[in-house]
C-alpha cells in the first residue's frame, strides 16, 4: 500500500533543525517516521530565510551554508514538488474561493500548491492559518498527531499521522 502523501510546513522543517525548540522531538519523529513528504519551493526557501535571520530577530542565526546543507540533508527525506504546474493560476483562483490578504497569502499559496499537485493533507503548528482553507485541505496538527511509540503522545484522540 503506498503512502498519502503529507505537505510539511514550514515550522516542522523549523522544530527539527533547532534542538532548543519545544516540538523539535516530534518534528524529527514525523520526518523520520512518514513515507511520503512532500514540499513547495516555497516552503524550502521560507525554511532558508528564517535559518538564515539573526536570532535576535527570530531566526536561527545559521550562515548559508549550514542552512543550505541542513535543507539539503531535509529533501534526501522529503520529496520536492515541482513548479511547473499552474500554481499561480491555482493561487488566484483559491483566492477568488478564500478571501486572504497580506501573510495569509503565503498560506494560500501552500494550499494552491498542494491542489495542483493533488496532495490532500499538511502537517504544521499553525493550525489557526490553515483554518479558511477547511474543505480544500485536511490538517493535521504536530502537537496532536500519534506518532506511533512517541512517549509524549498519551493517546487520547489523537490524529493518526502514519496512515
Amino acid at each position: 500500500m503506498v503512502a498519502e502523501p503529507l505537505f510539511v510546513d514550514t515550522n516542522i522543517l523549523l522544530e527539527a533543525t533547532d534542538v532548543a525548540r519545544r516540538h523539535h522531538s516530534r518534528a524529527t519523529l514525523a520526518l523520520e517516521r512518514h513515507p511520503a513528504l512532500v514540499m513547495s519551493a516555497q516552503v524550502a526557501r521560507e525554511y532558508l530565510v528564517v535559518c538564515t535571520r539573526p536570532m535576535k530577530d527570530n531566526g536561527l542565526g545559521l550562515s548559508y551554508r549550514d542552512a543550505a546543507d541542513n535543507l539539503a540533508e531535509l529533501r534526501a527525506a522529503i520529496r520536492l514538488l515541482s513548479e511547473e504546474r499552474p500554481l499561480l493560476p491555482a493561487l488566484l483562483s483559491l483566492l477568488e474561493e478564500v478571501p486572504c490578504h497580506g501573510k495569509a497569502i503565503h498560506d494560500a499559496a501552500i494550499v494552491a500548491a498542494m491542489r495542483a499537485h493533488g496532495i490532500h493533507r499538511l502537517l504544521t503548528l499553525n493550525v489557526q492559518h490553515f483554518e479558511r482553507f477547511q474543505g480544500h485541505v485536511i490538517v493535521e496538527d504536530l502537537e496532536a498527531c500519534d506518532l506511533e511509540g512517541d512517549e509524549s503522545s498519551d493517546d487520547q484522540g489523537d490524529t493518526p499521522l502514519l496512515t
